[in-house]
């Protein structure tokens, strides 16, 4: 029964010297033939021989015991995570939605394996559903294939599709317009263009935006192309109204027009032109978050100017180029932002100090996180003071980066009670739990350099820091500078401070403890 399961018959072995031979010829001739047929036994005898430890290998190994449902369980761990897939309507962010995810092709892989592996990874719908392709000539027509096997393999639920396509279709459009024609069938089609959740284009063929409309469950869109090709795509043009979408991307061309949905709870924005900024952040009462890095090097910015002020009444994160509409003063007259909890200001050209002091102040009694970024340069120490003095009753995290060694002395000073304000019991921003000092490495002043650890020690003794709460200092690594900012003195008092408060005082160099503490 054994030998009939595994498919191997008895053969009678007969003796090839145990007859007679009229001739040596004749003789020859048999072995011959005897030696052809023992050796085609040998070879098909070690192919039932490897499928016999192949199949006791499995019946020995717990992972091919376990019930499928488990095993697709295991599976779905190696996947890299997909923000898009487990978004839902969550109104935080952690800003990682806006990345293109690396091409992941553990569903191919695992189900190339063996027979098993292969059964349980087709059954698994949810393992077909994040997927990210990066087109190259060569590759074009493969990954069509590809898409509609996972679009095929993740019926009935959402996906979420990215592709880069960098530069293989600029100039190309005549050779690749087949190929393209039939990538675009399969992710638009009827049946496929509903279940896309999140879909990221880098360097897409602007006939494909006229169709993202189409996608009536998409809630995460981003759309950047190369920075230094914007000129290739100037007449780029995205119509979303009506829509679901919640989270927008758009990076890197000179878009002709763009019009959002108003249920848009986070906006970022990178490389494209300030009047369309002002177009799209008047679209979006409902935003959560805003982020926009655009450099400050526009010809003409306009001002926050609207004719009916602006009120978002859930905004809470913002980044924005403090000379765009703050310095004028506009902001302050026209956009309010009565939940704002962090604020990240970016300063790449010098900005007026009492404007910007006056648009953070106004949200001074929300403000989680305040980041001030570029300020290289920002009306010297009166600035920082006039700032801080100001009441900020939640204010915990603060961050000056990238800034010249004078403004992160002046900030420094700024934190500093000063004696009147020590006989008061009065500390600028006491709730704060953090601070990171970034130093952006230029205008080397040797003098400000040899100030800093001594400015640091004080501030953290005057403000007491570690006696009544936490406290974290985050600052430059100042490298070959190191020991004029910190002296081998100061280390040891500054060690010895941080060794008698009550509560944890962490010091890191660039998110380090530096070897001396």
């Amino acid at each position: 029964m054994t030998s009939s399961l595994l498919g191997v018959r008895c053969q009678c072995e007969v003796d090839p010297f145990a007859q007679p031979f009229d001739s040596p010829e004749a003789e020859l001739s048999y072995l011959t033939e005897v030696a052809v047929q023992t050796n085609a036994r040998i070879t098909k005898s070690l192919h039932v021989l490897a499928r016999i430890r192949r199949r006791c290998n499995r019946l020995r190994s717990t992972i091919y015991s376990l019930p499928p449902e488990i095993l697709s369980t295991v599976f779905q761990l190696l996947q890299s995570p997909s923000d898009d897939l487990d978004y839902g309507n969550s109104n935080e962010s952690s800003r990682e939605w806006e990345s293109f995810p690396k091409p992941d092709f553990s569903a191919i892989t695992l189900s190339s394996v063996s027979w098993h592996w292969r059964q349980v990874t087709l059954a698994t719908p949810r393992f077909w559903r994040s997927f990210a392709l990066r087109m190259s000539i060569e590759r074009v027509r493969r990954y069509t294939f590809l898409l509609q096997h996972y679009m095929a393999r993740a019926k009935p639920f959402s996906v979420s599709v990215n592709l880069s396509f960098g530069d293989c279709h600029i100039g190309e459009e005549a050779s690749f317009s087949r190929e393209y024609a039939r990538l675009y069938s399969v992710l638009f089609s009827r049946g496929n263009a509903e279940r896309v959740c999140g879909l990221r284009l880098h360097n897409p063929p602007l006939e494909w935006l006229s169709a993202v409309s189409n996608l009536s469950s998409l809630h995460t869109l981003c759309i950047t192309f190369e920075s230094d090709r914007s000129s290739d795509h100037s007449g780029a043009s995205l119509h979303l109204l009506p829509h679901a979408l919640r989270r927008l991307f758009l990076g890197n061309t000179n878009w002709v027009s763009v019009d959002v949905p108003p249920s848009l709870k986070f906006l970022t924005l990178s490389g494209v032109p300030p009047k369309l900024e002002m177009h799209l952040f008047q679209q979006c009462p409902e935003l959560i978050e805003y982020y926009s890095d655009n450099p400050a090097d526009y010809e003409t910015i306009p001002e926050l100017r609207f004719n009916t002020p602006l009120v978002f009444h859930h905004l809470s994160s913002l980044t924005w180029a403090a000379s765009r509409g703050i310095n004028d003063g506009s902001a302050s007259e026209h956009v309010f932002l009565p939940a704002l909890k962090k604020l990240h200001l970016l300063a790449p050209e010098p900005v007026q100090g009492l404007p910007v002091i006056g648009f953070i102040r106004n949200h001074g009694k929300t403000l989680h996180t305040l980041e001030l970024d570029q300020f290289i340069e920002w009306g010297g120490r009166n600035s920082f003071q006039s700032l801080f003095c100001h009441e900020f009753p939640c204010l915990q995290h603060l961050a000056i980066t990238q800034a010249p060694l004078p403004v992160l002395v002046s900030s420094i000073v700024a934190l500093t009670p000063a004696e009147d304000e020590l006989e008061e019991g009065k500390i600028p921003l006491p709730s704060m739990k953090f601070l990171r000092l970034g130093y952006n490495g230029n205008h080397h002043n040797m003098g400000d350099m040899s100030q800093i650890g001594q400015l640091v020690s004080t501030m953290l003794e005057f403000r007491e820091a570690g006696e009544h709460s936490e406290f974290h200092l985050d600052i430059t690594d100042f490298e070959d500078k190191e020991d004029l900012a910190w002296p081998l003195e100061l280390k040891q008092k500054l060690n010895q401070y941080l060794s008698s408060t009550c509560h944890p005082v962490k010091i890191t160099q660039e998110g380090k403890v530096p070897i001396w503490l």
